[in-house]
């Protein structure tokens, strides 16, 4: 379905269980034009499939990676280093989520308009200010 549209500029694959990493390879490579991308809850999205997206797409400006435990905080910088046009970063849930991703955020993400870190348990008031 992906590989014949293309042109998709929104997906939302959010609580989708029964995929695997291998759904984004196509979203990867040939959906360019894609701006909002909806993960929240995937248990399968990894490290590597993360990794992957911050080296071949460049447009995202919404992205929802809320309760995706298996994601590293590396990835997470790697990934807030790589969109630096983001406006909506929802991030809730994640406890690998800590002050240093907050400093990378308030580093690269300065087009932010909505910032989710509601349950990350890890930050502090350092973090935060």
């Amino acid at each position: 379905m992906l590989l014949q549209n293309q042109n998709l500029t929104s997906l939302n694959l959010s609580q989708c269980g029964n995929l695997s990493a291998k759904c984004l390879q196509p979203v990867i490579l040939y959906c360019n034009n894609l701006k909002t991308l909806k993960l929240a809850r995937c248990s399968w999205l990894t490290t590597g499939a993360m990794e992957a997206l911050a080296l071949h797409q460049c447009m995202l400006e919404d992205v929802d990676l809320s309760y995706c435990g298996l994601i590293s905080e590396n990835c997470i910088l790697i990934f807030i280093k790589k969109f630096r046009h983001l406006k909506t970063l929802n991030l809730e849930g994640n406890k690998q989520v800590t002050d240093k991703s907050l400093y990378a955020i308030s580093k690269y993400s300065t087009s932010l308009k909505l910032l989710n870190l509601g349950g990350c348990n890890d930050i502090t008031d350092k973090g935060v200010r």
